[in-house]
């Protein structure tokens, strides 16, 4: 029954909401960069996301796409929600079908930790929900999803230090939850694959225990105010923007850093030092994101170092594609090659 709810629902927010175009729909699918076209879905987020975003909250864009699907669609699924660390932050657990505390504590399942995006400044468990449960469901493991706290209440490094702790926290503890100590992913992204690549560093850097793996899609990689192509075409200060902009990009970076300088690894991982031992990376870039040029000039300095790293570019899409899978073809996409990256290590 609830498939074909999903069917007629899907169909009906197609028609009212994408159906209705312009015969010069694929002249205005043009971007700022030469030889460069949003796909159909692509563009029409972006010319929505334009009229209906709060220049002070892009996560409104998923707010958005979310308030348009049936709930059971979006937070859906099997999940706990807990409490860790001496400063109880919120996570929620997710796992791949229906059974008992008991039944999973026999399962041994692998362990996916998702650090969710929102410029460091926003997101909630809510908000990210629908794709935690989907790499739940697509990798057969279970994710937890922590809500880091966020700034400007709480700047650089809380953050850092939260996702720090989860991970302490998961190798600790997940076996009770029916999770598999030995096998723990990293995924993150933007700003929470930012925060993925950073916690992955220090743990490869303490010599703790190694990480399966981790993904990074579209990561902020450097908070340097950058000549990057990318930027210039797609967080310009004129037009449409694509998802980010340039007061947004500044407005993150003032929150979340306050007085840390912006070449600081931690904050801007593209200028650490890498070694061959980082767990195997998946990097995955979209085309037409402000951060695209800064997260592929990271794939370049990991492969100088010898790391095990992969890199995707979608093609025609945007920041945040990933999490918009039920409408863009990409990120459906996305989720099947982190599935088939994931297995190799699961």
């Amino acid at each position: 029954m609830k498939f074909w709810c999903f069917i007629i629902l899907s169909v009906s927010f197609y028609m009212g909401t994408f159906a209705q175009e312009s015969p010069l729909i694929k002249e205005s699918r043009q971007t700022p960069e030469p030889e460069t076209k949003l796909s159909y879905m692509s563009y029409q987020l972006v010319k929505r996301v334009n009229n209906v975003i709060a220049t002070s909250n892009p996560d409104s864009v998923f707010d958005y796409y979310k308030h348009k699907l049936p709930k059971f669609i979006w937070k859906s699924g099997y999940y706990l929600n807990t409490k860790v660390g001496k400063d109880s932050i919120a996570v929620r657990i997710f796992f791949p079908n229906k059974g008992s505390k008991k039944h999973f504590q026999d399962k041994h399942l692998p362990v996916l930790i998702f650090y969710h995006g929102g410029g460091f400044v926003w997101g909630s468990l809510d908000m990210f929900h629908m794709l935690a449960q989907k790499l739940s469901k697509k990798l057969d493991c279970i994710v937890v999803l922590p809500a880091y706290r966020l700034a400007p209440k709480y700047p650089y490094p809380t953050a850092v230090n939260d996702c720090d702790m989860v991970l302490d926290w998961v190798f600790q503890n997940i076996a009770t939850w029916g999770g598999n100590p030995q096998k723990v992913g990293l995924i993150g992204d933007s700003a929470g694959a930012n925060l993925a690549l950073v916690t992955a560093i220090k743990n490869n850097r303490n010599q703790t225990r190694p990480l399966a793996f981790q993904v990074l899609y579209y990561p902020s990689t450097t908070m340097v105010d950058t000549t990057f192509s990318s930027r210039s075409y797609f967080a310009g200060d004129k037009g449409s923007w694509y998802v980010l902009n340039k007061p947004l990009l500044q407005k993150i970076k003032r929150e979340y850093l306050g007085k840390t300088p912006d070449t600081l690894w931690q904050v801007s991982p593209l200028y650490a030092k890498y070694k061959p031992s980082m767990p195997p990376t998946l990097i995955i870039t979209a085309q037409c994101d402000p951060l695209r040029d800064e997260g592929e000039a990271l794939v370049e300095k990991m492969k100088q170092a010898g790391v095990n790293v992969s890199h995707i570019r979608y093609n025609k899409t945007i920041h945040g594609f990933v999490s918009m899978y039920p409408l863009i073809s990409q990120g459906r996409k996305a989720l099947h090659d982190t599935q088939n990256f994931a297995k190799k290590y699961f």
